[in-house]
């Protein structure tokens, strides 16, 4: 195949790939991947940063956004680049953790908190 010919593919899939709405998960996974490559066993010495526990709540509750709105890669990022271990917390205990007792359970806690300052200041929630 020439270098023509192979250029004349790579578009062709890439053209495909966007077509059909793949093209974004593609390139999630790519990073995610290089990253895992570069970063190594290193990613693991940086989780020193959730060390501190409002730094580490902080991630827990982003940890629960990605999970809900199915952001695997950039769920498997912040796992590594943070340190973060499944079962630290789960929805309860976060919502617990926060003094928020209750909250539709399709809505990530993140929007629930964003609802909950929002209407401190009045402004209409988003979630109902």
């Amino acid at each position: 195949m020439s270098t023509s010919e192979e250029v004349e593919v790579a578009e062709a899939i890439k053209a495909s790939l966007e077509k059909r709405g793949s093209m974004q998960a593609v390139k999630a996974t790519l990073r995610a991947e290089i990253y895992k490559t570069l970063a190594g066993d290193s990613a693991q010495e940086q989780g020193a940063v959730a060390a501190d526990p409002l730094i580490y709540l902080s991630f827990e509750i982003v940890k629960e956004f990605l999970q809900m709105t199915n952001m695997k890669n950039a769920l498997d990022v912040l796992r590594d680049e943070c340190g973060l271990r499944d079962g630290a917390f789960d929805r309860e205990g976060l919502l617990h953790e926060l003094g928020m007792y209750s909250g539709p359970s399709q809505v990530p806690i993140l929007a629930l908190l964003i609802d909950e300052l929002r209407a401190r200041r009045g402004v209409e929630s988003s979630s109902k």
